[in-house]
């Protein structure tokens, strides 16, 4: 609350008894001590800011919780157990493939997410890790467990996730989408998800022949790829 100077129409504060611009006397008649009780008494924001921040803070949680929530979904379908013992197979046979030569080779989904669920999920130390195959782009999910915490008889896994949507170009299937949860990651964030599923198949004896890929070709439920060397 301000008081206004009667010549000269400026504003003076609270507490002053000569106008603060022209030094004339201000009129305090009408300054009653309820008048003056409701000028000091605290704006809204004031008195609500802590609840206010505090609300804000609440739905900033949540909003974040939502987009991290892992997703635990496991893609596509597992074929029998003795498949994953095929594709070994498989990637055995175009390992030994000879210099100068090129053969063309067809993985299921099914196949696929047998070989991962026997022979990867537990070495890369995950809880899954699953694909599925749709008619020009692969999407591949993996699921990580942080703990393991045990209460009233109850058994909580923490855990999070990365998404991965590739598509084929040329002779290389390259990253279109990637979440951490249900988050979609952009710049240099995005690289963070790249690189930890790349760098867990990279480790293993199959990179080797998968970087002698020429041609990468995805149809529903299968991978069709021309390998040389």
């Amino acid at each position: 609350m301000a008081l206004i100077c009667p010549k000269c129409g400026n504003q003076s504060p609270l507490g002053r008894v000569f106008c603060v611009t022209c030094g004339t006397k201000l009129d305090l008649s009408h300054m009653s001590s309820e008048v003056v009780s409701e000028s000091e008494k605290p704006s809204w924001f004031a008195a609500y800011w802590r609840l206010v921040l505090g609300a804000f803070g609440v739905v900033i949680l949540i909003l974040a919780g939502v987009a991290f929530w892992p997703d635990t979904k496991v893609l596509g379908e597992k074929g029998p157990v003795l498949r994953a013992k095929f594709v070994e197979q498989q990637f055995e046979r175009l390992r030994l493939l000879r210099a100068g030569t090129k053969t063309k080779i067809e993985i299921t989904e099914k196949d696929l997410n047998t070989f991962l669920a026997e022979t990867k999920t537990k070495k890369w130390e995950m809880a899954s890790v699953s694909v599925a195959v749709s008619e020009g782009y692969l999407t591949v999910n993996a699921v990580k467990t942080i703990t393991s915490i045990t209460m009233f008889g109850h058994t909580w896994e923490p855990c999070y996730s990365y998404t991965l949507v590739c598509v084929p170009a040329g002779n290389a299937i390259y990253p279109s989408k990637a979440k951490f949860g249900h988050l979609t990651m952009v710049g240099p964030f995005r690289r963070v998800v790249v690189n930890k599923l790349v760098g867990l198949l990279a480790q293993e004896r199959e990179w080797e022949v998968l970087r002698g890929v020429q041609e990468v070709k995805l149809t529903a439920g299968k991978i069709g790829l021309t390998i040389g060397k």
